[in-house]
């Protein structure tokens, strides 16, 4: 009789709190593991739509900036702010600035009195066309107007709010204009050619934006792009 009840006694409490125990851990822990799971699958596709859109913007800017000198007489030298230039390129203060230096803007002209740009402003990248696409008013080869900005399509957009944890670089944009020295000439897709008889351009924009790939990092991956102005020959 007393080994039937011991037998069927069960478990003391003592074994039951240590089971609960046991299984709270294991919980708590499956828990955690979803949490971290949910915040890195979050964060690719954060990751994955910032990078997509610049490498987007870059191919669109790239079409845009192949068209740059089309159709207009070219000067001695192309470079500058005159009515007579092609092209030049602003700092983030609107000064005009050297060749071969980073920059926040690139004007160029499209036409007698009308001009465009593409303007880096925060982490954007934007297109000044104007009305119907046929730039807007300028004498020289200003920057458009910030009272009444022309129209204009924004080319990137990166998230302008982002986890502490990430970068504050990521999805900045700058731009340089390279003039190419000597015989050196440029022809599309940015390959330089020093043939007698090879007609290009002198001169090759680089669009360059800091890519989500590595936001947590203190050095930050590139995503750049380089277009040869090959009507621009001068």
């Amino acid at each position: 009789m007393d080994s039937t009840l011991k037998k069927q006694q069960g478990m003391s409490l003592i074994e039951i709190m240590i089971a609960l125990t046991i299984s709270l851990v294991i919980i708590l822990a499956i828990l955690r593991a979803y949490v971290s799971l949910g915040y890195v699958s979050a964060e690719t596709t954060r990751g994955a739509s910032i990078d997509a859109n610049i490498t987007t913007g870059l191919i669109i800017a790239d079409r845009i900036l192949q068209g740059v000198g089309y159709n207009i007489a070219a000067p001695a030298d192309s470079y500058g702010s005159a009515s007579d230039k092609l092209i030049q390129a602003y700092n983030t203060a609107g000064t005009a600035t050297a060749l071969n230096t980073d920059a926040a803007a690139i004007v160029w002209k499209l036409s007698s009195g009308n001009c465009q740009a593409l303007k880096s402003e925060g982490k954007s990248l934007i297109y000044y066309l104007g009305t119907g696409g046929a730039g807007y008013s300028c004498t020289t080869l200003a920057l458009p107007s910030t009272t009444t900005p022309p129209p204009s399509q924004t080319l990137i957009s990166t998230a302008p709010n982002m986890p502490s944890t990430v970068n504050s670089n990521v999805g900045k944009i700058s731009l340089k204009v390279t003039k190419l020295t000597g015989t050196n000439i440029c022809t599309p897709f940015s390959v330089t050619n020093t043939a007698a008889t090879a007609s290009g351009g002198k001169y090759y924009v680089e669009v360059k934006a800091n890519i989500y790939a590595t936001s947590t990092c203190s050095t930050l991956s590139t995503l750049s792009n380089s277009t040869c102005l090959f009507n621009v020959t001068t």
